[in-house]
C-alpha cells in the first residue's frame, strides 16, 4: 500500500529534524485488513557522514479510533432527537397555553353541577 501522506511527513521529519506525535494513518492492508495507526517518530542524527534516521513508534488504534467515531455518530443522533423532543415539548406547551386562553374566553353550555336527566316523555320507548 502507497501512503503519500505517510511518505511526505517522513520525509519532512527527515529533512526538518523535528519530531511528530499520534501522526493518523488509516487504510486497507493487503494481510491484516482496515487498520488505524497512529505513528510517533523523531529524527536520530548518528554524526559523522552516516545517513539521519528515523526512530518511530507505530500503535494500532484501530479499536479506539473505530469506537470513538460510533460515539460521535451516537452522540450526534442524541443531540438530534433531544432537540426535535425539546421542539415537539414547546409546541405542546404552546399548545396547551393556547387551550387554555381559549377555555377562558367560553363558558360551558351545560355544567357538571347543573346537568339533569332530561324529562322522559310518555309512550316512548
Amino acid at each position: 500500500m502507497e501512503l503519500p501522506q505517510l511518505r511526505e511527513r517522513l520525509g519532512r521529519a527527515l529533512a526538518e529534524q523535528r519530531a511528530f506525535a499520534e501522526l493518523e494513518i488509516e487504510g486497507d492492508f493487503q494481510h491484516i485488513g482496515h487498520k488505524i495507526f497512529l505513528l510517533d517518530g523523531r529524527c536520530i542524527d548518528p554524526g559523522e557522514g552516516k545517513p539521519k534516521m528515523l526512530l518511530v513508534a507505530l500503535t494500532d488504534a484501530t479499536s479506539q479510533k473505530l469506537a470513538e467515531r460510533e460515539m460521535q455518530t451516537a452522540h450526534s443522533a442524541l443531540k438530534q432527537n433531544l432537540q426535535h423532543a425539546e421542539s415537539s415539548l414547546r409546541e405542546s406547551a404552546a399548545d396547551l397555553l393556547q387551550s387554555r386562553e381559549n377555555c377562558g374566553r367560553w363558558r360551558p353550555v351545560c355544567s357538571p353541577r347543573r346537568r339533569r336527566a332530561a324529562p322522559r316523555l310518555q309512550g316512548a320507548a
